[in-house]
């Protein structure tokens, strides 16, 4: 409804232009048709509403510019099994910046506005029941959800907010965990017919490889308390793999260069540390180790981050939910990588 105000406000304004300037030139030539009328007062007039016109529309075309987002589509993938946070992170993550907050990189100010009202109900409604201590309906078997937002990046005096159109895909997790089982020698549940190859050609990984961010999401809590009967951390590591290395098979990119966007490995609930918390993050990471030297090696950008969602016992979220203080330093740190790369 914005947009199309100001755009009604932009052709408005161009038409009383056009009703001045021909104003001018209809007074121009009674002007010279009656050599002695003082045409003085009335063009001091007509020039200073075209000052006026001018000014507006330079106002107005700033707006524009500043809701309607740029061509370029910025994307984030979020994968991982099923149930291991992926829809909780992506609530909050876009509640808390369409609703309420603003994050800093290198000073400058990152907020989002919703585009389209299905995210905004979505997000608002999940978060809604994240208050009362339910948990949101996971993302469908075969299919991804996608959050939409308008992602303003700092201020110029010229040129406004930089914009892009932003979207955050909460990938189902039920085809990267048939790539784990299969990795283990495991046969197919009899309910999914993924495969290795199948899951290659769906639009699943269709949308993955078109991503520009990638967080690979791990179930901490789970991954601490030794409830991986179904979660071989050695398979899942080789199911990462294999789908950062499609990913680049897929942009046809040169093998010989590094793949140059931003990729975090994300351990979610990790509210789960006790005692030693530096000593455990090492431990946990080390399960990791092939995934991140990899990673370190092949890709330009790569880190490992410990986070949570919903801070707090259920008495406290039924109040206010409160991700932990670093909840936004991954999106921080791969925003700030993808945008130095696209000024290189």
């Amino acid at each position: 409804m914005k947009e199309k105000r100001i755009r009604l406000s932009v052709v408005i304004n161009m038409s009383i232009m056009v009703i001045t300037l021909v104003m001018a030139m209809l007074l121009a030539v009674y002007a010279l048709a009656n050599p002695d009328f003082d045409i003085h007062l009335i063009t001091n007039i007509i020039i200073a509403l075209l000052i006026i016109n001018i000014g507006t529309l330079f106002i107005l075309l700033r707006k524009y510019k500043s809701i309607v987002p740029s061509d370029e589509t910025l994307r984030l993938s979020i994968i991982g099994l099923p149930s291991v946070g992926k829809t909780v992170f992506c609530t909050v993550f876009m509640y808390s910046l369409i609703v309420k907050e603003l994050i800093n990189i290198d000073k400058e100010k990152i907020s989002m506005e919703k585009y389209g009202d299905d995210t905004s109900e979505r997000v608002t409604k999940d978060y809604a029941d994240l208050l009362k201590g339910i948990n949101p309906p996971s993302t469908s078997l075969r299919r991804y959800m996608s959050y939409r937002g308008v992602l303003n990046i700092g201020s110029s005096a010229r040129c406004g907010p930089n914009k892009y159109s932003f979207v955050v895909s909460d990938h189902a997790g039920q085809p990267l965990e048939e790539m784990v089982r299969e990795m283990s020698g495991a046969k197919p549940e009899k309910d999914n017919d993924f495969s290795d190859s199948h899951f290659r050609k769906t639009e699943y990984f269709k949308d993955i490889k078109e991503s520009q961010m990638f967080f690979l999401m791990v179930d901490l809590e789970k991954l601490l308390n030794e409830e991986v009967e179904s979660i071989n951390t050695v398979d899942l590591e080789r199911a990462f793999l294999t789908t950062i290395m499609d990913v680049r098979r897929k942009r046809k990119q040169n093998l010989d260069d590094k793949f140059p966007y931003p990729i975090a490995l994300i351990f979610l609930k990790s509210d789960a540390l006790k005692g030693d918390p530096e000593y455990i993050k090492d431990d946990v990471i080390g399960k990791f180790s092939n995934l991140c030297s990899y990673c370190k090696k092949e890709c330009e950008h790569f880190a490992c981050y410990f986070i949570s969602s919903t801070s707090g016992n259920v008495e406290e979220l039924k109040q206010k939910i409160k991700p932990s203080e670093n909840f936004f330093e991954p999106f921080e740190w791969a925003l700030q990588r993808y945008r130095e790369n696209a000024e290189n």
